[in-house]
């Protein structure tokens, strides 16, 4: 039996663990940067989805000749017709929208109008907007056969 005391210690230093905690600290701020920077992203992507898929119901109400105001009461959440009628459509959540601009038989002149700025709350930050967050635009005016979308 062997009873001696080993003077040979197995372990790290301080500065073993030091050193390697700075790194895994390193490593997850990089992390973090990044998946922000991804979230950012897909939330300016839904915005896009969104705004594309605007311009597809704004064309068929323009087609379709549908008499829409497109000054709704609550610009985030949905976009209606009349008081009463159901959305034309509803943006995704976090999803925000500056609209105006009016379909159908009521709009200036018979020829419609529309023109949106569409932008997520939580998305990529653009000082330059007035949002304050990246913006999409689309315009659409029958009157001088003016269809634009930045994205």
């Amino acid at each position: 039996m062997n009873t001696r005391k080993s003077s040979d210690h197995s372990g790290f230093t301080l500065i073993e663990l030091t050193v390697i905690i700075a790194i895994l600290g390193v490593l997850t701020h990089i992390a973090m940067v990044s998946f922000i920077h991804l979230t950012q992203k897909a939330r300016d992507t839904a915005a896009k989805s969104d705004t594309k898929n605007l311009m597809d119901v704004v064309t068929n109400n323009f087609i379709n000749n549908q008499g829409i105001d497109y000054n709704p009461d609550i610009p985030d959440v949905a976009i209606s017709g009349t008081v009463g009628t159901p959305p034309v459509y509803t943006l995704s959540p976090g999803v925000k929208a500056r609209i105006s601009g009016q379909t159908g038989p009521n709009s200036i002149d018979g020829y419609g109008y529309f023109e949106a700025f569409v932008y997520h709350e939580m998305g990529t930050k653009d000082p330059a907007s007035p949002s304050k967050r990246m913006e999409y635009y689309c315009l659409f005016d029958e009157s001088s056969d003016t269809y634009v979308s930045t994205f």
